[in-house]
């Protein structure tokens, strides 16, 4: 199978060419192939996909009965949900670490306290992260479709 990475300009949506893995109920784990196409992809420096030869993509799907292990699918996502995930895994973090950090040296704490004060919370934002999986997962998610 020759993968193929592309982008729709109208609608923004990421495509991955990829192999089932393993389906387990509506859980649907997907082998995507990275392709010189990745570098002009809008998210390739921000996807789990562009880092490495092959990824692994995790798709819940309602309808699993029709697909199959080994079977050539397409997993999809929109420019939409890429942001959002880029907003809740980096931007968020770096505003809340840098802001921390102005908040703490305004208040006069040493170095070492305004750093503690910023880890903590940066732990505690993905604590609440990993808390709202379950909620997150339903917003940022993957569609896969036959070839």
């Amino acid at each position: 199978m020759q993968a193929k990475v592309t982008k729709q300009i109208m609608n923004h949506i990421i495509k991955h060419e990829g192999v089932i893995e393993q389906i387990e109920g509506n859980h649907v784990r997907v082998r995507i192939f990275q392709m010189e196409a990745c570098g002009s992809c809008i998210a390739a420096k921000h996807c789990n996909a562009s880092g490495a030869k092959t990824k692994i993509i995790d798709v819940y799907a309602s309808a699993t009965a029709h697909f199959n292990i080994g079977q050539e699918v397409t997993v999809s996502t929109s420019g939409t949900v890429v942001k959002q995930a880029v907003l809740l895994s980096f931007i968020m973090p770096l505003f809340l670490l840098i802001g921390s950090l102005m908040l703490a040296k305004g208040s006069r704490l040493s170095d070492e306290s305004a750093a503690l004060i910023a880890i903590g919370l940066l732990v505690f934002y993905y604590l609440v992260l990993w808390a709202l999986k379950g909620n997150i997962s339903k917003s940022i998610s993957f569609r896969i479709e036959p070839e």
